[in-house]
């Protein structure tokens, strides 16, 4: 199966968000190898708070320069969520991915 990127950009408990989870997981029971990078109001899904869900057996990334624009600090990331640059997210787009899926 692919190895698939999904970008999610809108903020928890938005209607793009959860669609953009709805079709992760749908992805997942499909087979494929999921990846979700948030950036921008999505990073706001690596913090510990309650409401959003993200499918199991996904690798979670987020921007550290998103989480930082929005106040936020790496204490306050989910453990399990791995915390990326900018150059890294170009990586995960460019060079580990069959196809990448954007949701903003």
């Amino acid at each position: 199966m692919r190895s698939i990127l999904i970008l999610i950009g809108s903020g928890p408990r938005t209607p793009q968000a959860e669609q953009a989870l709805t079709l992760a997981v749908r992805l997942r029971q499909a087979g494929h190898q999921l990846r979700i990078a948030l950036i921008q109001d999505a990073s706001l899904m690596a913090l510990a708070r309650p409401g959003c869900s993200v499918p199991p057996a996904v690798s979670l990334y987020v921007v550290d320069e998103d989480l930082r624009l929005r106040g936020c600090r790496k204490e306050d990331v989910v453990p399990g969520v791995r915390i990326v640059d900018r150059s890294e997210l170009v990586d995960l787009m460019m060079e580990q991915s069959d196809a990448v899926m954007g949701a903003f």
